[in-house]
Parts: structure tokens; C-alpha cells; sequence
């Protein structure tokens, strides 16, 4: 397969993957262990698709394309980027009401320890 299949096939999965990503952090679900690891695999993937993107934008064959062809491209990742900052605020806002949760379970959690040893 010519390498232009190849780096549209990696747009259109990385895409895919970003869209799922989206849905995932769009639900009203908390993060928990099943949806990090399900982040984690999905990143990877998108790792993956990076990295054909990037070894075409370093071919021959991508230095011969026409210029406007080359900003159609990279217009396309620059999209990416900014929708994968939305989606690291997302997953930063999450985190942070996690963190806010655990913090709260583990002031109740001393202060029920505190009022047990101080009731004997």
C-alpha cells in the first residue's frame, strides 16, 4: 500500500480513537480504574497512529507533495493537538474531583478514627 493510504488510514484511526476518547470523558461517568485503563489503551493506540503520521510527514514522498497538500495535513494535526487539550483539561478536571473525593474519604476516615480512640 502507497505510503498516502497509509498516513490517511492513521489520520482516520487517530480520529476514531480521538472521537471515543471524547465519549468517554463526555460521560457523566467518574474516572475509575476501568475508564483509566481504557484511557490508557486508547493513548497508545493514538501513540501508534502518531507515529506513522510523523514518519510520513519525514518521507520522500511526503517532500514531494504539493505545498497545499502539506498544509491541508498538517492544518489537520494542528486540529488534533487543540482537541487533545480540551481532552487533557477534561481529564485534569476529573482527576481533580477525584483527588477532591479521596481527600474528603480520608478526612472523614481520621476524623472517625480520632472519635472512636477518644470515646474508649
Amino acid at each position: 500500500m502507497p505510503k498516502s493510504d497509509n498516513i490517511n488510514t492513521a489520520f482516520n484511526k487517530f480520529e476514531k480513537i480521538t472521537v471515543n476518547i471524547s465519549n468517554i470523558l463526555d460521560s457523566k461517568a467518574q474516572l475509575d480504574s476501568n475508564i483509566i485503563n481504557e484511557l490508557e489503551k486508547l493513548y497508545a493506540m493514538k501513540n501508534q497512529q502518531l507515529v506513522s503520521i510523523n514518519q510520513y510527514f519525514n518521507s520522500e514522498e511526503f517532500k514531494r507533495i504539493p505545498e497545499k497538500n502539506k498544509l491541508q495535513f498538517k492544518n489537520k494535526l494542528v486540529s488534533f493537538i487543540e482537541h487533545d487539550k480540551r481532552q487533557i483539561n477534561k481529564i485534569e478536571g476529573k482527576a481533580g474531583e477525584l483527588k477532591t473525593k479521596i481527600l474528603r474519604l480520608s478526612k472523614q476516615k481520621r476524623l472517625l478514627k480520632y472519635n472512636k480512640g477518644t470515646s474508649l
